[in-house]
C-alpha cells in the first residue's frame, strides 16, 4: 500500500515539475525578455530624440504613441527569439 502511495507521490510531483518547466520557459521567461526588448528599444528611441533636440534637429523631446508602437516590434521580437530558443535547446 505505501508502494502505491510513493508512486503516485511521485507522479504527481514529476507533473507539477513538467507544468513549472513549461510556465517558466514558455511563458514566464519570455514574456520577461520581451519587456526587457520593449524597454531597450523605447530607450534607443528617446536617447536619439533627446539628443536630437540637444543638436537642434527636433523643436520639442516628445514620445509619442508611434514610438510605443515601435518600441512593442522589440517586445515581440526578443519574445520570439525567446520561444524559439527553447525548441532549439530540445533539438540538440
Amino acid at each position: 500500500m505505501e508502494e502505491i502511495n510513493s508512486r503516485s507521490v511521485l507522479l504527481v510531483t514529476e507533473a507539477k515539475n513538467k507544468v513549472q518547466y513549461f510556465l517558466m520557459n514558455f511563458a514566464i521567461k519570455p514574456i520577461f525578455a520581451g519587456v526587457l526588448g520593449f524597454l531597450m528599444f523605447l530607450f534607443v528611441i528617446g536617447i536619439t530624440k533627446f539628443l536630437g533636440c540637444c543638436v537642434g534637429t527636433i523643436d520639442k523631446f516628445t514620445l509619442d504613441a508611434d514610438d510605443i508602437i515601435l518600441s512593442l516590434l522589440g517586445f515581440f521580437l526578443v519574445f520570439l527569439i525567446r520561444i524559439l530558443e527553447n525548441f532549439r535547446k530540445k533539438e540538440d
